[in-house]
């Protein structure tokens, strides 16, 4: 899942998610765009290509998404990388939480599953 995801699209996901969470299933445009900082015509072409791809689908009339489970799953493994890095990157590097929280979404984007895996291995060693 890793290859697929810039920092910006695992951004999207990660919000996504989380607004999903907090309601209950779905998701409208604009609470991505409010929460992101972003212009809706924004979310609005990321939410289309999510669509696509199968991690989205329109829910109700009123521009609301919600998570496939596919797009439940990619979350989530995201989500489980994303903490296991930061703490590796918190604990190592005494790193502010937010540094280390986009230290590991940079890992988490631009690295191959392999080598996340092996950092991931030794993360949980320490």
């Amino acid at each position: 899942m890793s290859a697929s995801l810039t920092p910006s699209r695992l951004r999207y996901l990660l919000v996504i998610a989380q607004i999903a969470r907090e309601t209950g299933g779905a998701v409208r445009c604009i609470d991505i765009a409010v929460r992101l900082g972003v212009a809706r015509a924004s979310v609005c072409r990321m939410v289309s290509a999510f669509v696509r791809e199968g991690l989205l689908t329109q829910a109700g009339g009123r521009g609301g998404v919600r998570l496939t489970a596919r797009g439940e799953e990619a979350a989530a493994q995201c989500v489980r990388r994303c903490e296991r890095l930061r703490g590796a990157m918190a604990s190592r590097f005494a790193l502010s939480d937010y540094d280390a929280r986009e230290c590991a979404m940079a890992l988490l984007t631009g690295l191959p599953d392999a080598t996340l895996a092996a950092l991931e291995a030794g993360a949980a060693e320490t």
